[in-house]
């Protein structure tokens, strides 16, 4: 057994790369499709309306996976989860461009005590004074928000890629890719206050920036796996709160996520072949 092993090192050790080594890519457009998992940043959030206007300090936040993990493979609910879309471009040899859409959740914590200043809405139950400064406990009476359908984040990228390792015998190339992306936040935010009609509509509420890094793996030049860590600054100024049209948030936070995605890379019917070192 011990030989066998022996005799595969250099087998696999054929193509095995460095970053100065051209990936066979150029030409080629990819179809991705994964899920993520979010973490983020307190943040202060700025309700303001008719009658009222208060701030709610360092207020928490969660992603809302779905459960049990084997939803996720459900064919009729596809859309459901905390989801991944990129559709990439390879403009040479080592620079994809791309668009993508991510689907993020972002669910404010219950019953969480928060820090509060400014004029709440007359229903809403009173803060108390701890320590010299206005509370307030975030109950279903006083407020729920979420960004659950979702925190959508459509965006342009851009990304370096470097081929770190080719494995003949598999026709499997391992890549390394670094970027970033820019784009506009459309949420479809669920917000409850006090006395306060529901909105559920999708509204372009702000932008984002961030930055990722990741490993591609793309096997038989066609089907690639991709996991990936991104993260960025949110800027929501203009948050739809309720269905009347004064109602508004705004909020900024960081965001960090990592996403697993797969799919499929094919040529441009008039692009460059893109041939892999085997097919070369």
């Amino acid at each position: 057994m011990i030989k066998r092993l022996l005799l595969l090192v250099p087998a696999l050790s054929i193509g095995a790369g460095i970053c100065a080594q051209s990936s066979p890519q150029k030409g080629r457009i990819e179809l991705l499709w994964g899920w993520n998992r979010d973490t983020y940043s307190t943040s202060d959030i700025r309700f303001n309306g008719t009658g009222y206007d208060f701030i709610l300090y360092d207020v928490r936040a969660v992603d809302r996976p779905m459960d049990p993990a084997l939803e996720y493979l459900s064919p009729t609910k596809l859309t459901l989860p905390q989801t991944n879309l990129r559709i990439n471009w390879c403009v040479a040899e080592h620079y994809a461009i791309g668009l993508g859409f991510d689907h993020m959740k972002y669910v404010m914590v219950q019953d969480q005590t928060v820090r509060v200043s400014g004029t709440l809405p007359p229903e809403a139950p009173r803060p108390i004074e701890m320590d010299g400064e206005q509370r307030a406990t975030l109950t279903k009476d006083m407020l729920t928000y979420e960004h659950t359908d979702g925190l959508n984040y459509v965006h342009a990228r851009g990304e370096r890629r470097d081929r770190l390792m080719h494995i003949t015998i598999l026709r499997l190339d391992i890549m390394s890719n670094v970027g970033a992306s820019a784009g506009v936040l459309v949420p479809r935010t669920a917000c409850r206050l006090p006395g306060k009609p529901l909105n559920d509509d999708y509204h372009l509420s702000g932008f984002g920036l961030g930055m990722h890094a990741g490993l591609r793996f793309v096997f038989l030049d066609r089907i690639v796996l991709s996991g990936e860590f991104d993260g960025g600054r949110i800027m929501l100024p203009d948050v739809r709160t309720s269905a009347d049209r004064s109602d508004r948030a705004s909020q900024s936070f960081w965001f960090f996520e990592g996403a697993a995605m797969f799919g499929a890379s094919f040529n441009l019917p008039c692009g460059n072949r893109g041939k892999s070192a085997v097919e070369r």
